[in-house]
Parts: structure tokens; sequence; C-alpha cells
């Protein structure tokens, strides 16, 4: 639901909302076989941003801001590609946080789709 946010950002900032590969409206390439590690997940999406930037011709360093999963993968980028950023900013990000156990244990995991991916994504 952070697409609500656009119009506010929009009014004061040129912005890019880039969906990640296979996410959204993007297309969905065919995933390298030989990519086995979370090291060869990081590259393909880090890298796949970093061709997009070329391809747009973004040359100063730029704001990237990321959220949750994306939060995560900008985090990644920003190691790699730290030159070509001017900020980071993460908007809740997947990861990050210490596990909540008393609101997710409140998550009956069959009431929603959004509540199985939480508690999959928190366990310990």
């Amino acid at each position: 639901f952070f697409f609500r946010n656009y119009k506010s950002l929009t009014s004061k900032y040129h912005v890019y909302a880039v969906d990640l590969l296979g996410w959204g409206l993007s297309s969905r390439p065919p995933w390298p076989r030989n990519h086995t590690s979370v090291e060869d997940a990081e590259r393909f999406f880090t890298e796949s941003l970093e061709k997009w930037r070329q391809a747009i011709g973004l040359k100063k360093p730029f704001v990237l801001m990321g959220h949750s999963f994306g939060g995560y993968l900008c985090s990644a980028y920003a190691l790699r590609f730290r030159e070509n950023l001017k900020k980071l900013i993460l908007a809740g990000p997947a990861g990050f946080n210490p596990r909540p156990t008393k609101f997710f244990a409140s998550i009956p995991e069959w009431s929603s789709f959004a509540g199985y991916v939480a508690k999959y994504l928190w366990r310990g």
C-alpha cells in the first residue's frame, strides 16, 4: 500500500516508482539456474536496478528509497553502488526489525496470505 504516498512525494520530488523484476507489473525474466545463494539473488536484483539507472541516463547521485523487501534490496544496492547514491531511505524495510513475537503470534496463519507470509518471514 505504499503507492498511497506517491502523490505527496511527487508534489516535491521527481519520482521513479520501480517494480522489482518479477513483482508488480514488471517483467519476469527466467531465474538463472546457477543462482543458488542469497548473494546471487542480491546481485541479480541490484544489477538489474543498476542497469535500469544506466538505461534512463541517471548520472548524478540520487536518493534511493525502498519499501518492505525493496528496502532490503536497496540496502544491498547501496553497499555495491554507493557512489551512485546521495541518500538511502528505508521505509518499513523487511528484515531490519527484531522479531515482534506478540504481534505475529496473534495472527492466525489461515486468516490471510499476508499473515502467513509475515509469520514465514519472521520465523526464528
